[in-house]
């Protein structure tokens, strides 16, 4: 039984149940609460945001302060973060170009001057202090924007989160019901988790996999999932979750001979740096065991798949972007489908992934609102292969004039 669709779920699919999306929780606003005036005041003077200041996000902030810091980029080359840091590498490399040329005049005149060495000095020094302060004023941040994170996402997800994702997931699995669903979500929260527990009522029999062990200490190990890439396996609808950027009731834990990665804390850790969380800025290749895993199988899903399903995701990991470019030009049959009720967030996801070398022929997207009545019930007929074209409503089926199909008729 080989995978089908792929259904990915960002935060907008988490905000008709209580959590805020990424632009609201990460925005300006967020980050004076989070941070304070005065420190943010130093934070505007600090990576220059001057008359831009209102364009300033914590995921911005994030992502200038640890570029200027000295640490590993790895956010993509066009984000506002790494432009910035490039204007100011590149006036660097002038002064020194230029301290390079009086260097060679004086040894070419043999006439040395006593004002270079200390003035290449104390540029050295000015760099390094400015380092420190950077790395400081990242640390800071980032435990400031864990704590908040940890504080809005932990709370326990609403029971209503079932109805909604049960008719959804119900669409996805069909009449057959011999489905393989892998569902990725970039969320924290435990919606997921919550709504996935509604499932057996309405499918007898499936099976669920999140990569967690069952007792009473739930640790994850990639083992977990076996069952669920078993070709031979019994046709019967299975659902695998993994979660991309982590959960706000992961731990990493000390065992004594390992670290383990654990689930069912909902107390925040004495070291933030325990929970098991990856950010949406500067997070770059994933280097823990348990993440690397779930993007290869997000990578690995999508090279089979016909149809990639996101709801409530805007494509701000240039990482993940990278997994669906690569995945597309290997599978040609793949396509994604965006729900979005915004034409003009919609607008802007595309040209965001086009920027990142997904073709926007094979991108199509759904104006529906998920959890609502009328936008549910557009996306399970969509799913069901009901025709439509670009970013509208589904309407009933028709024939094409031409003759030819629709996007999800032909998946």
């Amino acid at each position: 039984m080989s995978i089908d669709k792929v259904l990915l779920v960002g935060a907008g699919a988490s905000k008709p149940f209580g959590y805020p999306v990424c632009r609201d929780f990460f925005g300006l606003d967020r980050l004076k609460e989070v941070v304070g005036m005065k420190e943010f005041q130093q934070l505007a003077t600090a990576v220059g945001a001057g008359s831009d200041v209102g364009k300033m996000d914590v995921e911005l902030i994030l992502d200038v302060t640890a570029l200027l810091a000295g640490l590993e980029p790895g956010g993509s080359s066009s984000s506002p973060g790494t432009a910035y840091v490039s204007s100011v590498l590149s006036n660097l490399a002038t002064r020194l170009q230029d301290f390079a040329a009086r260097l060679t005049n004086q040894a070419a005149n043999r006439k040395p001057n006593p004002d270079f060495a200390p003035l290449c000095q104390g540029l050295s020094d000015q760099l390094r202090v400015f380092r420190t302060e950077m790395l400081t004023m990242y640390g800071d941040l980032n435990r400031k924007v864990r704590e908040a994170v940890i504080d809005v996402y932990g709370k326990r997800a609403k029971a209503e989160c079932r109805e909604h994702y049960g008719l959804l997931l119900s669409a996805i699995i069909g009449e057959s019901g011999a489905v393989r669903l892998p569902v990725f979500t970039t969320n924290y929260d435990n919606v997921l988790e919550e709504a996935l527990l509604g499932l057996p009522d309405l499918h007898e029999g499936i099976l669920m996999y999140d990569g967690f062990t069952k007792g009473h200490v739930s640790s994850w190990h990639a083992d977990s999932y076996g069952p669920f890439f078993d070709e031979k396996a019994a046709p019967q609808p299975e659902i695998a979750l993994f979660k991309l950027h982590g959960s706000v009731d992961w731990a990493w834990e000390d065992m004594g001979w390992e670290s383990a990665l654990v689930r069912g804390t909902g107390r925040r850790m004495h070291d933030l740096n325990d929970h098991a969380l990856l950010f949406p800025a500067f997070k770059g290749v994933p280097t823990d065991e348990v993440f690397r895993y779930n993007h290869r199988q997000f990578r690995a899903s999508l090279l089979s798949a016909k149809l990639c399903v996101v709801i409530g995701y805007t494509f701000r990991d240039w990482y993940i972007n990278s997994l669906l470019s690569d995945a597309m030009s290997f599978n040609e049959h793949l396509r994604v489908c965006i729900v979005e009720p915004n034409k003009d967030a919609y607008d802007e996801t595309v040209n965001r992934l086009s920027l990142d070398g997904v073709p926007a022929l094979r991108v199509f997207g759904l104006q529906a609102a998920f959890a609502t009545p009328d936008g549910n019930g557009a996306i399970v007929e969509a799913l069901a292969g009901v025709p439509w074209d670009g970013l509208r409503t589904p309407v009933r089926p028709t024939t094409p004039p031409d003759g030819t199909s629709s996007p999800l008729e032909s998946v």
